[in-house]
């Protein structure tokens, strides 16, 4: 579903969205995880070089740091080094990225950096988000977390979109369910206005890279544990225990 998402933003010939760059390296986790919780009265910017004065030699500065200014510099050079700069030689105006990994914390991170980003969250329900999993050897994080089978798998979606449902608001981020794109002309206009992009429909038309349906069936137990994980999450976003889609509302 986030590949579909993508692509619509980038049927606006101005945009480009990168495609979960460097995929389960995942530099963005790693990144927002060095300034997690990192505030002006952290005591690691005690040591800070602006509050020092007068001649070092005769100051505590084992610890002495550039600051939080100069964190926020070089975190921001590093993304726009990364993928603001590739895109713009390619010659897209407007640049973002797709990741399907990270949580609302990870985009709250995204916001330090850029102020005036604009947020999307995706949610699919989880059982047909785990058939499009399925049989597939996906990690979280390489070599360490790998997701194997129905418990993780949920446990991860669950996780997710807990965290994108407490935090979009806050964020101003927009919300999606990945069904609603496909037949809502209310969340396609959504996405219109909330990115201001020229998006074209018949994008929806057009299925590439889709599974061939070899893994259709759940199981059982799979749809147990999806219920044990998910059933919180998915009564906030009308998804049923049977894989239905209630109805959801975007916009006035």
């Amino acid at each position: 579903g986030s590949t579909l998402l993508q692509r619509l933003i980038c049927s606006d010939e101005n945009v480009l969205i990168w495609g979960e760059p460097f995929g389960d390296r995942i530099p963005i986790c790693r990144l927002a995880a060095m300034v997690d919780g990192l505030q002006d009265g952290d005591p690691h910017l005690k040591y800070a070089l602006d509050r020092c004065h007068g001649d070092l030699a005769q100051q505590w500065v084992a610890n002495l740091n550039p600051g939080l200014d100069s964190l926020w510099e070089a975190h921001r050079a590093f993304c726009d080094t990364l993928l603001k700069r590739p895109a713009q030689r390619w010659g897209a105006g407007r640049w973002g990225a797709k990741w399907v990994r990270l949580t609302a914390q990870h985009a709250g991170y995204l916001r330090w950096l850029y102020p005036s980003a604009k947020i999307v969250f995706l949610v699919r329900h989880p059982l047909h988000a785990y058939l499009s999993y399925k049989g597939k050897r996906w990690y979280t994080s390489r070599p360490r977390f790998r997701v194997c089978g129905p418990m993780r798998f949920f446990a991860h979606w669950a996780y997710l979109a807990s965290s994108f449902l407490r935090a979009a608001a806050q964020l101003d981020a927009l919300l999606l369910r990945y069904e609603d794109l496909c037949t809502q002309a209310g969340a396609l206009s959504a996405l219109r206005t909330y990115t201001n992009t020229e998006i074209r429909q018949e994008i929806l038309q057009n299925r590439i890279g889709a599974r061939d349906g070899n893994n259709s069936r759940t199981y059982p137990w799979e749809t147990v544990a999806c219920r044990l994980l998910c059933e919180p999450a998915c009564r906030e976003l009308s998804y049923e225990m049977d894989g239905s889609v209630g109805p959801w509302r975007y916009g006035n």
